[in-house]
């Protein structure tokens, strides 16, 4: 019997196996594809279990593996409420296989459902399949063989076509061994032997024709060639060649037999703190002048105590000892006017990121109308194949882009993303089925919650989300990369972004001279950011669209994102593209896979289909601190409530009782402040009751001087639990004040201290030698170590929870279904005491918002304190009791 360790080991193992399946097979398959592919996948699996190296020994290790396939299907079928076949149907494709040739699309980029829809006219063949389905499932399992599997999948798929039968005779047939270590070994022997010998004893004129083929394909230009096919021997030529053929096949088998983990590239690990602690936010350029601004400002360091700390890690500083702009003029006229030039620019940059409709550094829509249309002119003039099939495939491969189509595809990709990031990382385009996906990840410092938290309350986020694009950018990108030799490399390197920039400016100044226009590659750019950040989107679902570090704005560090919000968001985008370029009414009525040639509407939009939007609106990443609001209410507030009015009940009134049930109520008062305030935990968190007016809700807050002006501290407005409560809370301590005056005089002292401001809100007691006194040791860490009793958690958890609010997926401070009175990011900046990327307040002299706004902040965040069970709960019943 194996051990527990063991038992989670496999557990795991086999999730890989699921992982990979709805990665492969689920995500890339459309819904009336799903169920013809399920049957193929049972007779495969349940082909392979009747072979002899099964029966004789593999089951053992193989029939788990086949039995979480078989779950994993049922789950499918029953969760996604995927249709049913009828029985005459499954009959029928387990007699004859798959004969939809539409699955066969994309062959390259869907290799397994290719590879499922490709049944075998023998049983050698299939035999073939269902063995080497195993052997990926098998790596699947073993983790990090993705292109392993993918290759022995498209091997396998090719022995069912005609032009790859004079491999069969050099393979083994599968059925005769007893087992894999077998088949391990002829392979291994087969391709020591003299395979040119056997074949010309078979068939010779097969075996010519091949070497024919061989000798007339021309190789890849910059291609390493591993033999000379023009001067090798036939018997050289045939033998390395088929030796290649059989190495794929022997490959997986040695995996198995050896139980090889795969090989993962070394990726360059992103330390939790970015060095040095002075950091560059995004540049500003003066598209006249040619000036450059640059943001500096600190981050947090690696803080000792980080489940304490007022800040996370990464988040910019923007206090004015630690922010400043740094300016760096093209041409310099002396020191006192460049000091004037470069107070200048930092207000231009400032005035430049309100992206007001008058401002001349934001493309106007004329301007991006202009360039699109010109992008089409040439993009649309490429001979390019936008059928995914085979061909089409070793065709674009072989296609050369000018110089002028290169610019225009990254100017097109650039637009369309908001970014050159993209191009810098090691995973590019992934093809899926009808668009081109692209997948990134968002981690910041709390992404993930080590073991010293308490998980069960955070939502269950994903590694990585997807970004979409049009179907034809997607090929576009790929003769692109294709016209870089970049098969072999593992990111594009920033001289490549560099040049092109580069050249792409001076592409615009030769469309600005002849449309008289004023682009520039920043307008080009920072379009996307324009367009979204007028619309009122959240700001940090724009900085995540557009991949920006974690220390450019400090809402990313609190923010967790869902796959909906970054759909819908970058959505909207193309939308304003598509009414700019007039044609709404085409992308209305885009198909899936119009393989026609290009059309403009190809550029700007994705199909209207739901089955764009299927399964990617549930996974979210970002911050773990987005707590499940059920657990918090059924978990945390509900019983901790239940326990204090419990304690009304109680009429023990000895003095640990009292402090008991007081402490109990501190619990109660943080988490209730926490979520109403988002009060960072500094040294007296929550301040002092003068800070609160009661006729108002009107809250000082000072936990962080981060203005660049002389202002300190912000004010909110409280959310009516909390002023009840707060009301409630002075009236018990008036109550106790007096009740203890004279027995428990310090007590009585320490209330008063707590009425009178002279101490901060919270007061939690203890007992000394029958004395009820203040509790010496309270600090942050005690109190965390406190409220761990209910859920460990760093103590700003509530700051995580408001940012991240959620309505059916959407961010709650963006643009959500075109509600006029949203919430926009710049109200929930203010209420967490952030300011803008520049430093600057969101209530300064220049800003548009309205107190009322935070009036109304307050109001849904009293909502959702109701939600989870708080209410304004009158302690003073308990000195009824203890008066008796």
């Amino acid at each position: 019997m194996c051990d527990n360790a063991t038992q989670e080991d496999n557990l795991h193992n086999l999730s890989q196996i699921t992982h990979w399946l709805n990665q492969e097979l689920y995500d890339k398959a459309k819904h009336d594809e799903l169920p013809l592919l399920f049957v193929e996948l049972r007779w495969l699996l349940e082909r392979a279990s009747q072979l002899r190296f099964f029966v004789s020994g593999e089951s053992s290790h193989f029939q788990p593996i086949i039995d979480s396939v078989n779950q994993w299907i049922l789950t499918i079928q029953n969760n996604k409420k995927i249709a049913q076949l009828s029985q005459s149907q499954v009959e029928s494709i387990e007699l004859n296989g798959i004969q939809n040739q539409n699955i066969l699309r994309d062959k390259k980029k869907r290799q397994l459902i290719a590879f499922l829809a490709s049944r075998g006219q023998n049983d050698k063949v299939n035999d073939y399949r269902a063995t080497y389905l195993l052997l990926c499932l098998e790596m699947a399992k073993l983790t990090k063989f993705t292109s392993r599997i993918n290759d022995t999948l498209d091997n396998t798929r090719f022995l069912t076509d005609k032009n790859r039968e004079f491999l069969l005779p050099f393979l083994p047939t599968i059925s005769e061994f007893d087992s894999l270590f077998d088949l391990h070994k002829t392979l291994d022997e087969i391709k020591q032997s003299d395979l040119y010998g056997f074949w010309q004893s078979k068939n010779t004129e097969a075996m010519q024709a091949y070497i024919k083929k061989v000798r007339e394909r021309k190789s890849r230009k910059g291609a390493t060639l591993r033999i000379d096919t023009q001067s090798a021997t036939d018997s050289e030529l045939v033998n390395f060649k088929i030796k290649e053929e059989i190495q794929q096949f022997f490959l997986p088998v040695d995996n198995y037999v050896n139980q090889n983990n795969g090989i993962v590239k070394q990726k360059k690990s992103k330390p939790e703190t970015i060095e040095p602690e002075v950091i560059e936010n995004e540049s500003f350029t003066d598209d006249i002048t040619g000036d450059v601004v640059l943001p500096l400002s600190t981050i947090n360091e690696n803080i000792e105590n980080d489940v304490t700390n007022n800040t996370e890690i990464n988040e910019p500083q923007h206090e004015i000892k630690e922010a400043y702009n740094q300016v760096t003029p093209k041409k310099r006229i002396s020191p006192a006017v460049d000091i004037i030039k470069a107070k200048q620019q930092s207000d231009a940059m400032r005035k430049n990121s309100m992206y007001l409709s008058t401002d001349t550094r934001v493309a106007s829509d004329y301007e991006i109308d202009t360039l699109i249309k010109e992008l089409y002119a040439v993009l649309s003039q490429i001979n390019i194949d936008y059928s995914h099939s085979d061909d089409s495939s070793e065709h674009n491969e072989s296609l050369k882009l000018s110089q002028k189509e290169q610019i225009c595809i990254f100017l097109l990709a650039v637009l369309l993303s908001g970014s050159t990031q993209i191009f810098k990382t090691e995973s590019w385009w992934q093809n899926a089925y009808y668009v081109a996906k692209y997948e990134f990840s968002f981690t910041p410092a709390r992404a993930v919650l080590d073991d010293r938290f308490n998980q069960d309350f955070s939502q269950k986020n994903k590694l990585s989300l997807n970004l979409f694009f049009p179907e034809k950018v997607s090929t576009l990108l790929y003769v692109f990369a294709n016209s870089f030799n970049l098969d072999d490399k593992d990111e594009f390197d920033e001289k490549y972004v560099s040049t092109l920039q580069n050249q792409a400016t001076e592409y615009l100044k030769k469309i600005n001279k002849a449309y008289q226009t004023r682009l520039s590659f920043n307008k080009v750019l920072d379009y996307l950011k324009v367009t979204l950040t007028r619309r009122g989107e959240d700001n940090a679902i724009i900085d995540i669209i557009r991949m920006q570090p974690i220390h450019q704005t400090a809402a990313l560090s609190y923010i967790n994102a869902s796959q909906m919000n970054m759909i819908y968001t970058h959505q909207t985008f193309f939308r304003t593209l598509q009414k700019t370029v007039n044609v709404e009414e085409q992308a209305d009525n885009l198909s899936i896979h119009d393989y026609q040639d290009l059309a403009l509407v190809d550029l700007v939009a994705l199909p209207e289909d739901e089955e764009f939007y299927r399964d990617d609106i549930e996974p979210q990443m970002g911050t773990a601190l987005l707590l499940n609001e059920e657990k918090l209410k059924n978990k945390w507030i509900l019983p901790l409530k239940d326990k204090l009015l419990a304690l009304f009940k109680i009429t023990d009134v000895t003095p640990e009782k009292f402090v008991e049930r007081h402490n109990f109520f501190m619990d109660y008062l943080y988490v209730l402040m926490g979520l109403s305030s988002g009060y960072r935990p500094v040294i007296e968190t929550f301040g002092r009751l003068q800070d609160i007016d009661l006729h108002t809700s009107a809250y000082f807050i000072s936990d962080k001087e981060n203005r660049v002006d002389d202002d300190i501290g912000r004010f909110i407005y409280l959310p009516e639990i909390a002023v009840l409560q707060i009301k409630n809370y002075i009236a018990y301590l008036h109550q106790y004040s007096q009740f203890y005056y004279r027995k428990q005089q310090i007590i009585a002292q320490e209330f008063d201290k707590v009425l009178h401001s002279q101490q901060g809100i919270i007061l939690y007691l203890t007992i000394v030698n029958d004395q009820i006194i203040a509790e010496s040791q309270q600090n942050n860490p005690w109190i965390a170590q406190r409220l761990a009793q209910y859920a460990n958690l760093p103590l700003n958890w509530y700051r995580h929870h408001i940012r991240s609010l959620k309505n059916t997926g959407m961010s709650l401070y963006g643009q959500a279904f075109n509600d006029i009175n949203h919430f926009t990011p710049d109200i929930i900046g203010a209420w967490m005491g952030h300011t803008d990327e520049l430093g600057y307040d969101y209530f300064d002299i220049t800003s548009g918002l309205k107190r009322s706004q935070l009036r109304d902040l307050a109001s849904l965040i009293n909502t959702k304190l109701a939600e989870y069970g708080f209410e304004a709960i009158d302690i003073c019943q308990w000195i009824n009791l203890d008066k008796e």
